[in-house]
């Protein structure tokens, strides 16, 4: 049975695991896939933010990356990226970015969580497309439109790193 990437989502935020080790109120980024072996893994981070006057929102370095399977949600992986030795020079008290990045910031909140919601849509088809639902997936460059839109430039060594052959594929960097 086949589940919507936002139900994934809303898994991961409540499940126990996660809810025990990442704080209350962190915010999280754009979700990712991977197939590892023969899995299909949904991987997102959490990272810190801090509201600024003139509609900026500082956004700290993520500092956790947590993959579970699809889709039975099950936990696969947690990173603690400040315990990891190639983020030992990373601040993650410090500001990383700011959300409402220039691709965006001509969006209201109602335009910006419809490209979300595209996004996701474009995902669960995505998804279909991978466990042989759909025979043809032809939405490349609109799904990395909205990656290249929606996603913080300053954090995108993050994405990267959570998942690097998804953002191979998917990303588009400036």
């Amino acid at each position: 049975m086949n589940i919507s990437i936002k139900e994934v989502l809303h898994k991961i935020n409540v499940c126990e695991a996660v809810r025990a080790v990442v704080p209350m109120g962190m915010g999280a980024g754009l979700p990712m896939l991977e197939i590892a072996g023969e899995r299909l893994l949904v991987s997102v981070f959490y990272f810190r933010s801090a509201a600024k006057p003139d509609d900026k929102t500082e956004l700290s370095a993520p500092q956790y990356i947590i993959s579970v399977g699809y889709p039975n949600c099950k936990l696969a992986a947690f990173r603690t990226l400040p315990l990891e030795t190639k983020y030992a020079e990373t601040d993650f008290s410090a500001p990383a970015g700011t959300f409402r990045h220039d691709a965006v910031k001509h969006l209201n909140h109602k335009q910006y969580a419809d490209k979300k919601d595209e996004l996701y849509a474009l995902l669960d088809k995505q998804i279909a497309y991978i466990g042989g639902e759909d025979g043809v997936f032809t939405a490349e460059d609109r799904l990395k439109g909205l990656y290249a839109m929606l996603a913080e430039p300053s954090l995108l060594p993050f994405y990267r790193d959570m998942s690097p052959r998804f953002f191979e594929e998917y990303f588009t960097e400036e």
